[in-house]
């Protein structure tokens, strides 16, 4: 330690009387610990972690102490030296800086709390010859151990808002801190979410003043911007887009480059909004992004595949959007992504993904053409990248909508050969197989012949005791779950066989109280029951139907399922009672909706509803039947006509 002392007072600035400052009052410390405060574990409630091996040696320091010392001696050094009224003497000094080297490689709520108090007593004595270690970067390190902390915990007296009042004080007072300083106080505040986009905000515009203010190190600089604007899109606000668009423009206004999370923040907000409009606005900024980079704005070398995920999250706004054009327009962005500079882009992260969507857009359309048209953008890929896991699903998906149930096999025999072959990725999961399931329940015959039918509705039957009986043996990846029961049972139903759907509900039930939480049956899972015996024509299946649906509400009332019976359960027992000739019960039902409407516990009786009512008169044996289906007709235009056409009837 002799030979440091003796450097720091040979030189000129030792000359100068070493002064203590008047300290000044800082705006948080009527809640923080204070410099004099001689017990600074107060606000802490665990031991930190020390490494008593990774001191970090920072520069010729011929006067450390070994780390073992330190961490022994940790509280009462601490304690003495913000314990001292007394300018520091040089010891001291060179004492604090070793302490703070400690306390940075370590991230406990205690070592923040010891580093700030440290740092405000050291700089109660500042200008010293002693202290020219103490700068914006050993700030920065500070605040981002406090981040790190703030990620997982609450810090008593260093909140977000009160880390800011600290910051900004030290850059009036000790000319501390930088643009990076408040970009760590707001990334801190968005990862741990205890924070607002207000808040986040507030932050940019202080720095954009203390730099109008001349404070160059204060320059704020793009990923400032991102981070708020990043603030605000998970948020996900009604305002958000706006708020990121102002952001956004007040870069411009200052001149502030955007670069690719700038692009990337503005398309992922207007993608939350899942309407047209959005997606036509992300394919502009799309465009802007593609415009910067051929005017030099923004490089390849700099994106880190920011064009993939802007053609991605494009492509999803698309999907989003429930549009009729979500298709073409994903195939659209496709080719203009591989058109584009496609050597730049990295397979996996960003084309792969921007493929996945695509075929999803085409899987929703649910029709024939559209499962198509997802199988095209499947080979498009597959001739030049390598499908993933979800690649294969959302194909499978497709065909399975439309009950193509031979395509799926083969589908999924290509993931089984590929999975054999070494790709451990692709093996068949339980999600892979219920859509194999669901493709056999809904599976067509060309000529409607009964016995295809039924072979499908086994095969998927099947399939599903084959998922059962390898989860039986220890095979998780393939757990049977309430879409793959509600499957089978779909499947059954349209057989008109509710015997075996109730026996497979049962089965279910049973699985469900083995363990296995994924099989608990739904309100789905009944209502195909309801459905089943809607089919049938049993004279009686109206009283049948009633008593699922009492089953149903005693099951939700204790509280064994979540159950109770909505408007497609009543709507099916009203089905029940119509189609067997007994239409005053089937209008005693609706009645029934109608109260439990009323009284908030099911929602409003559809059009359908009523359709199926007036249907229930008119096929019945009644007198007055013509009568009662022209009043429900009349209940129909009342409740779903036009305006001219609800006039007339008032009229």
């Amino acid at each position: 330690m002799r030979s440091r002392i003796q450097r720091v007072l040979s030189s000129t600035a030792t000359t100068l009387r070493i002064r203590r400052l008047a300290p000044q009052h800082a705006p948080w410390k009527s809640l923080a610990g204070t410099v004099h405060n001689n017990n600074p574990q107060r606000h802490l409630q665990q031991q930190p972690a020390w490494y008593s091996s990774s001191f970090m040696d920072e520069g010729n320091r011929s006067a450390i102490r070994k780390p073992k010392v330190l961490i022994n001696d940790l509280e009462s050094s601490m304690n003495k030296l913000l314990a001292t009224e007394d300018p520091l003497s040089p010891e001291a000094w060179i004492e604090s800086e070793e302490l703070l080297s400690m306390l940075l490689q370590d991230k406990s709520i205690r070592s923040v709390v010891y580093s700030f108090q440290l740092l405000d007593r050291l700089l109660i004595d500042l200008p010293s010859p002693f202290g020219d270690w103490i700068n914006t970067n050993l700030l920065n390190r500070m605040v981002g151990l406090w981040r790190v902390a703030l990620w997982e915990n609450d810090i008593p007296d260093y909140s977000v808002s009160q880390m800011l009042d600290r910051v900004l004080y030290y850059a009036q007072h000790h000319h501390l801190g930088n643009e990076k300083t408040l970009y760590l106080i707001v990334e801190a505040g968005v990862r741990s979410g205890k924070t607002t986009p207000e808040f986040a905000e507030h932050v940019l515009e202080k720095c954009i003043d203390l730099w109008q203010a001349g404070k160059d190190p204060f320059y704020p600089t793009p990923p400032l911007f991102n981070i708020v604007t990043r603030a605000w899109m998970l948020a996900q606000r009604p305002e958000s887009v706006t708020r990121i668009e102002a952001i956004v423009q007040r870069m411009v206004e200052l001149m502030i480059p955007l670069n690719r999370e700038s692009y990337l923040n503005m398309i992922q907000a207007l993608a939350a909004l899942e309407s047209t409009n959005a997606a036509l606005r992300c394919e502009d900024i799309l465009d802007r992004m593609t415009h910067a980079y051929h005017a030099g704005e923004i490089t390849f070398s700099s994106l880190d595949g920011a064009f993939g995920g802007a053609f991605g999250m494009t492509i999803t706004a698309w999907l989003k959007s429930g549009s009729s054009q979500a298709g073409r327009k994903a195939e659209e962005l496709l080719k203009k992504m591989l058109d584009f500079h496609a050597n730049h882009l990295h397979e996996k992260r960003d084309i792969i993904p921007a493929f996945n969507v695509a075929i999803q857009c085409q899987a929703i359309t649910g029709t024939i053409s559209g499962a198509k048209k997802a199988q095209e953008v499947f080979n498009m890929m597959r001739e030049r990248f390598t499908p993933n896991y979800v690649s294969y699903l959302n194909l499978i998906q497709a065909w399975s909508i439309v009950g193509q149930a031979t395509r799926v096999e083969a589908i999924v025999q290509q993931m089984r050969t590929l999975y054999e072959n070494g790709n451990e990725d692709l093996r068949p999961d339980s999600v892979i197989l219920t859509a194999l399931i669901s493709a056999h329940a809904r599976s067509k015959s060309p000529n409607k012949v009964k016995d295809n039918r039924e072979e499908a509705a086994t095969r998927a039957y099947n399939l599903l005791q084959e998922l059962k009986d390898a989860y039986k043996n220890g095979d998780e990846s393939l757990k049977p779950n309430v879409v793959c029961y509600n499957a089978v049972m779909n499947g059954l139903a349209r057989m008109k066989d509710p015997y075996r759907v109730s026996r497979l509900l049962r089965e279910m039930f049973q699985d469900y109280e083995a363990g296995n939480e994924s099989a608990k049956p739904d309100v789905r899972s009944f209502n195909i029951l309801l459905k089943a015996w809607s089919l049938t024509s049993d004279p009686y299946k109206g009283e049948r139907a009633e008593q699922i649906l009492k089953r149903m509400i005693d099951l939700s009332e204790t509280g064994k399922l979540d159950v109770a019976p909505n408007v497609i359960s009543y709507t099916t027992l009203l089905t029940c009672y119509g189609s067997s000739n007994r239409p005053k019960k089937a209008e005693e039902v609706f009645n029934e909706m109608e109260r439990l409407h009323a009284a908030g516990k099911i929602g409003a009786p559809t059009k359908q509803t009523l359709q199926l009512l007036k249907r229930a008169w008119l096929s019945s044996r009644e007198k007055n039947k013509k009568i009662r289906a022209k009043a429900v007709d009349r209940e129909i235009a009342l409740r779903f006509g036009s305006d001219k056409e609800r006039e007339q009837l008032s009229s």
